[in-house]
This record gives structure tokens, sequence and C-alpha cells, in this order.
């Protein structure tokens, strides 16, 4: 009787070293949260920018519809205006930007925010 359970026992400890470690290289390769989450594009007007909460609030919409949206900015989003790298203090209130974000804890992530150029009157698109 003693036999039979020892072989059992060296099994059963096998197979929970083997699920441990497997587990453990899985959580090693997984993708931070901001690469989890399907990343957005959005075109709208700067309504307010707070460097001290590195935050954006945008006016955006379709046809008759408005919405104003929050975009938190980090050190890993990348700003740029007229093709060069800016800062976040260089984006004003009226300002034409595209937004590129993730969804990351229920907040939206700039992944890059760039002000689009303001086209000479009588120009098409």
């Amino acid at each position: 009787m003693k036999c039979g359970a020892k072989p059992t026992v060296m099994v059963l400890s096998f197979t929970v070293v083997s699920f441990l470690s497997v587990r453990t290289l899985a959580a090693r390769a997984l993708p931070s949260p901001l690469s989890q989450a399907a990343a957005a594009t959005l075109t709208g007007t700067v309504r307010a920018v707070d460097t001290e909460a590195a935050a954006v609030e945008m006016i955006t919409g379709v046809g008759l519809a408005l919405r104003w949206m929050s975009v938190q900015v980090d050190p890993a989003s990348k700003i740029e205006v007229a093709g060069a790298p800016a800062e976040l203090g260089d984006l004003a209130p009226g300002d034409i930007v595209r937004v590129r974000y993730r969804k990351v804890d229920k907040r939206n992530v700039a992944e890059s925010i760039e002000r689009v150029p303001i086209e000479e009157a009588g120009e098409r698109r």
C-alpha cells in the first residue's frame, strides 16, 4: 500500500510544479495593459490642456452629436506639432488634434497626439 502511494505523490508534485512553472512563464510573457486594449483614433478640438494632471480635454462629434472627452498623457505618449516633437504645453484650446489612444482601466490614455494644421480657406481636404 505504501509503495502505491509514493508514485501518485510524485506525479501530483510534478504536475503542480509544472503548472506553476507554466503559469509563471505565461505571466511574464503577458503584454502591458496599454498594449492589450485596441487602439482608436479620434480627431477633435482641444477644449483645455492641464499640464499638471497631464490631460487634454477635447470636443469631438459626428453630425449634430457632440461629445466631450478627456485623454490622459503619460511619459510614453508622443506629441507632434508641425511634424516636430512637442510637449503637452505646446497645445492650446482651439487646436485641432488627432489622438491615437487606448482604454486602460476605464481611462483614455494617449499613445500619440498630433496637431492637425488648419488649411487655408478655399483648399480642399
